[in-house]
């Protein structure tokens, strides 16, 4: 069962119902995407034959492109020079150049990035520590970074116990979705908002994501989604109740004070999903 597609099923109701124009991810295009890579970016050079992808998460802040996943090193674009780089690099957008003052480490794999409203860029994943020019910190899930130096953005804290899958940052918030049961030390199950800024955990949003699809993996949100003027949230992963309520791997959720489960509910991630997808899925 595709559930991303899903996302945009749920996005397009969700945004007529608050009057606000729907955007879609699958948008149709007049010319079809070369099987070849773009000659004028790097070249992540391991990973792409492993269990997952090589490349997870890209995000573009102003003129920097910050590409994170599962690799230990990068290629320059004209194949000349090579840099160690563990699980996130950047480059420039304008000539595909590698920025090689942006060479933080992850210990763990980097699988969400989301731009910052100051310039910077926020990093999640399944990490445990961060090394950046100032040293290791112990850092776990999820990171504030500086795109130009690689260093931890001062002021921001909003570590994880687990896992953090899935960032989107709206105005003043970051809307945070994983496998995590705590951030920055308050009890939040697999979906929170925090602070852009400071890190501190909005009370406003705390619908506890439980269950399991069909009892089979384990509870997380995969992906998320805002609506532009903040007052709705889509969310998918495998789960089967959201703030109390039955929600098959999907649900829909007003974002006021407080947040809460929206009447919005589709009987098309209910059916188990078939052997071969689940075992990919779970894999």
């Amino acid at each position: 069962m595709k559930l991303r597609r899903l996302v945009v099923v749920a996005s397009v109701a969700v945004a007529t119902a608050s009057a606000v124009p729907a955007y879609a991810d699958n948008v149709h295009q007049s010319v079809v995407v070369s099987e070849r890579p773009s000659p004028d970016v790097p070249h992540v050079l391991d990973g792409a034959y492993s269990e997952k992808k090589a490349v997870h998460a890209i995000e573009q802040v102003g003129d920097t492109v910050v590409v994170g996943g599962t690799f230990t090193s990068v290629q320059s674009k004209d194949k000349t020079r090579t840099f160690a780089r563990k699980n996130i690099f950047a480059f420039n957008r304008l000539n595909g150049a590698v920025v090689e003052t942006f060479a933080p480490q992850f210990d763990g794999e980097v699988d969400a990035l989301a731009a910052a409203p100051d310039g910077s860029i926020f990093v999640g994943g399944a990490f445990s520590h961060v090394t950046t020019p100032s040293g290791a910190k112990a850092m776990k899930g999820l990171v504030k970074l500086n795109p130009a130096t690689g260093e931890l953005v001062p002021g921001f804290g909003a570590t994880t116990n687990s896992t953090v899958a899935i960032l989107r940052a709206l105005g003043s918030r970051l809307y945070v979705g994983g496998k995590f049961t705590t951030i920055r030390g308050v009890s939040r199950s697999r979906l929170a908002a925090v602070d852009a800024g400071s890190g501190a955990v909005d009370p406003a949003l705390n619908l506890a994501v439980a269950g399991t699809h069909k009892g089979s993996g384990s509870t997380d949100v995969r992906d998320l989604d805002v609506s532009p003027d903040g007052s709705w949230l889509v969310l998918i992963g495998n789960f089967n109740s959201v703030g109390g309520q039955a929600r098959d791997q999907m649900a829909v959720l007003r974002l006021g004070s407080p947040a809460t489960v929206d009447s919005w509910q589709t009987s098309r991630t209910a059916p188990a999903c078939s052997d071969t997808f689940s075992a990919a899925v779970q894999g």
